[in-house]
């Protein structure tokens, strides 16, 4: 160069005035051009001080070779270590053209630049390496220049450009794998996209039927909802209603047979006839001396024995008046018909009237319920479609909602209203002699409305059978009101006991024939729930009855009378000192009442408790204490303790032909009843049925 140093080996050009004008061309477009500085605000124009150095052949590339080695982690992926050349304006390249018009290059010049570009292609992989000359001295470089003829220079052949270019087609090939596998992965993630946003407009469709589906339902069950919440408080208030006119009856009713009972006992106990009473819990017999100790007279000097023996005597002429009354006019003097009183004779008129009234009234509010509401919220088949609709287009929505649930509690209100107006398992209207037609009252569950409409929807529907449901409603509804009867509590005393009548034969029958059709649906669910809520149902049905059974026993008082001082002459009872008068009739109605009719009484009560045992030991497969002990309690403490020592106390007055069948009679019906019902064939009824059979021996000769 200018400075007599080596520089980059370029392509040599003309003259020095020529490469001055370049240069001042070259520096005034870089003054034109902005570049942002590298090294701070004083390096903006470092490139336009320095004047440029031109290398040429050997010198070049051996400067070249050196900046490629100390560079190369800079821009050997930019150029492979030769520097771009610089930028030329327009100017500088028509100066350029004009020159080589007027000084065109001389053949070293033409062997310099193929060799530059041999030298350029070789670096890029274009031909093959050249043999490596030892080159330590610029004289053998020199040397090796003079002798080398321009038309000596070897050219690069066909099968090394090949060879030269397999690297760069390996390369291609590979890079157009890699381009056919990302075009590929492409298409797939462009695929599933596809396939994805199909889903998405499927899913969105499905969700917004199902949106439009639920605003529906939810204003249905709202207003479904509201309907049932209305009708639910006026059916908690008939239930109510219900309940209490059932208890009066009831209670009413027991009160007046006790007292009746107590009335006898203090009559044969005046007379002398009272040989003692069972009391207590069927095993302590204690004689009735239980007035001696009482004072005679109150506070105010009024003779107590006086006022009771008025208040008896004021009963038992009620008690006649309307057992006259009801035999139209008789009397009834003779001992027969001094047996058919009852205990219904201890109810007047006034009191039936009153009870029919209330019942009347309670009827018509029951029949006003259904009226506050329109049809369609009365319908349990309608109720039931909408849930299975529901249950058909999204069951598993209507799983984790736990809609089953929901649709047994609104069911409920509906079941419990129409066992309000037909289920009359007390029978207490048909004791009251109303006029009502039979046929609206019902103790088979399969007839009423609500039971027929559940097999209905779900015989139209294509999904599970209703007996899940079914079985989840009667223990939600039924059971707990069958219970109810057996066992409820009252509130004036505070104890636990039933609304039912162990001693009417009419609500026994009712009550057995409800538990059966009870049982039928629940044993219809075999599942594991199912036979749980099956067991719970005896086991608390047992307890129940066993319940009822020993506060009835408990609290009567059993008078057993002396009959070996009494005979019976001209039909009449009389005593057996010759010359004495007959017994007046209170005496003797309270002679028939512990002889005939509270042994009638007693030996229905023993068969109405068979009836149930021979029900519960159908029903319970398994050893079960309750109703072991119901049974202990039936033919220990009923039959052994209470019937059979009144059995006994009739052979003392024997001649009398209603005395002589009677024994025969009654135990004859226990008897018939227990082997009817196969109790007496269990092992371990046969000790607790031998006083039974002993005397079925020594009565009927069975």
């Amino acid at each position: 160069d200018v400075d007599g140093n080596e520089g980059e080996s370029v392509p040599k050009f003309h003259g020095s005035s020529t490469i001055k004008e370049i240069d001042l061309q070259q520096g005034n477009a870089d003054e034109e051009e902005q570049f942002i500085p590298l090294y701070g605000e004083n390096t903006a124009n470092i490139y336009n001080d320095i004047e440029p150095i031109v290398l040429t052949g050997d010198d070049a590339m051996a400067y070249a070779n050196d900046d490629d080695e100390e560079q190369n982690d800079f821009n050997a992926e930019v150029d492979h270590g030769l520097h771009r050349p610089p930028p030329t304006s327009k100017e500088a390249a028509a100066a350029m053209d004009i020159d080589l018009e007027n000084n065109p290059p001389t053949k070293e010049t033409h062997e310099e630049n193929r060799q530059w570009e041999n030298e350029v292609a070789r670096r890029a992989g274009v031909l093959p390496t050249t043999p490596v000359v030892d080159d330590n001295t610029d004289s053998t470089r020199r040397r090796s220049r003079r002798t080398a003829a321009p038309g000596d220079a070897e050219e690069p052949t066909l099968t090394q450009i090949k060879s030269s270019l397999q690297p760069t087609i390996k390369n291609l090939q590979i890079v157009l794998s890699d381009l056919d596998t990302a075009i590929h992965r492409h298409e797939s993630t462009v695929t599933s996209a596809n396939e994805e946003a199909k889903k998405l407009e499927a899913a969105l469709e499905k969700h917004g039927k199902a949106l439009e589906y639920y605003q529906c339902l939810r204003e249905d069950l709202a207003t479904w909802m509201g309907a049932l919440r209305e009708l639910k408080k006026m059916v908690d208030l008939a239930e109510d209603a219900k309940h209490r006119w059932e208890g009066e009856i009831t209670w009413r009713r027991k009160e007046r047979a006790w007292e009746w009972q107590e009335d006898v006992a203090d009559v044969l106990e005046n007379k002398g006839l009272l040989e003692k009473s069972i009391v207590g819990d069927g095993q302590s017999i204690v004689p009735t001396s239980i007035n001696k100790s009482q004072p005679t007279v109150d506070e105010f000097g009024r003779d107590l024995t006086s006022m009771a023996t008025m208040a008896r005597t004021k009963r038992w002429e009620r008690r006649r008046q309307i057992f006259i009354r009801r035999r139209n006019g008789n009397s009834g003097t003779s001992i027969e018909e001094r047996t058919l009183i009852t205990n219904e004779d201890n109810i007047s008129n006034e009191e039936i009237s009153d009870w029919k009234q209330r019942h009347q009234a309670f009827s018509d509010a029951i029949a006003l319920v259904p009226m506050m509401v329109q049809d369609e919220y009365l319908s349990t088949y309608n109720l039931c479609k909408m849930f299975l609709e529901w249950e058909r287009q999204y069951p598993d929505d209507y799983k984790n909602c736990y809609a089953a649930m929901t649709l047994v509690q609104m069911i409920s209100v509906l079941v419990r209203l129409e066992l309000c107006q037909r289920w009359d398992t007390l029978a207490l209207h048909e004791s009251l002699d109303n006029d009502e037609n039979e046929k609206t009252f019902v103790s088979d569950l399969s007839k009423f409305k609500w039971c027929i409409d559940l097999n209905e929807a779900f015989s139209n529907a294509d999904g599970p059978k209703n007996n899940g449901l079914l079985t989840n409603i009667i223990h939600k509804c039924v059971v707990p009101q069958f219970t109810s009867v057996l066992t409820i509590q009252d509130m004036e005393r505070g104890n636990l006991h039933g609304l039912y009548d162990p001693f009417s034969p009419l609500q026994t029958k009712r009550l057995c024939f409800c538990c059966t059709s009870i049982l039928q649906y629940l044993d219809s669910c075999l599942n594991e729930k199912g036979s749980e809520k099956r067991n719970e149902f005896l086991e608390n049905t047992t307890k129940s009855l066993l319940s009822v059974l020993q506060y009835n026993l408990e609290s009567e008082a059993i008078p057993i009378v002396k009959s070996s001082e009494i005979t019976i002459v001209d039909d009449k009872f009389m005593p057996r000192d010759s010359g004495a008068n007959a017994y007046d009739d209170e005496t003797s109605d309270a002679i028939a009442y512990a002889m005939i009719i509270q042994t009638k009484s007693l030996s229905q009560l023993a068969v109405n408790m068979i009836d149930w045992l021979s029900v519960l030991d159908k029903a319970i497969y398994s050893p079960s204490d309750e109703l072991s002990s119901l049974t202990r309690c039936v033919f220990v403490d009923l039959v052994s303790v209470r019937i059979l020592p009144i059995i006994q106390s009739l052979h003392g007055i024997s001649s009398h032909e209603l005395f002589h069948e009677f024994p025969k009679e009654i135990i004859g019906e226990i008897y018939g009843a227990a082997t009817r019902n196969g109790l007496l064939e269990k092992n371990e009824n046969i000790l607790l049925s031998a006083p039974l059979r002993v005397a079925a021996q020594t009565t009927t000769g069975i």
